[in-house]
């Protein structure tokens, strides 16, 4: 390399990296699957189960849920808003709306990120390779790989 700095994160580490930078209080920083209970303190662990990963696939791939998951994807939305907290997913979301709405975050961050590696690609959902794509701006320096061997 040229000198420049490597510099390794998940995508929820710099999602957070990125939002506080921004001066978001990330403090409220809540784990779904033990928050999910103090919500819905009667749901067996299968449906708590079923319902961290449904609202994981709302968050991250932007997906419509089903109207009877809907009602517990709002109600678990109002929680976090009360007690002015987000969830691990929050994080790269509200990143990705960040940088699209501040041009200048935005070309602050893509100047950080010259050039993008994104490791096991099939594993990426649809908000993290958006931003890392956001990222890679119209130079598009970023080299994605997967596993084959992977669906």
């Amino acid at each position: 390399m040229d000198g420049a700095a490597v510099r390794v994160r998940t995508f929820h580490a710099l999602g957070r990296e990125i939002l506080v930078e921004a001066g978001v209080d990330v403090s409220g920083l809540i784990d779904r699957a033990a928050f999910l209970p103090t919500i819905f303190p009667n749901a067996p662990s299968a449906v708590l189960r079923q319902l961290d990963d449904a609202f994981s696939r709302a968050k991250l791939d932007r997906r419509e849920l089903a109207p009877a998951v809907a009602g517990a994807f709002a109600a678990y939305e109002s929680a976090l808003r009360e007690r002015g907290a987000l969830d691990f997913d929050d994080l790269v979301v509200r990143a990705l709306d960040l940088l699209r709405d501040d041009p200048t975050a935005l070309a602050r961050w893509r100047g950080r990120c010259g050039h993008l590696l994104v490791d096991e690609v099939q594993d990426v959902d649809r908000t993290q390779l958006d931003l890392a794509v956001l990222l890679a701006g119209p130079a598009r320096r970023i080299f994605l790989v997967g596993d084959d061997d992977q669906p």
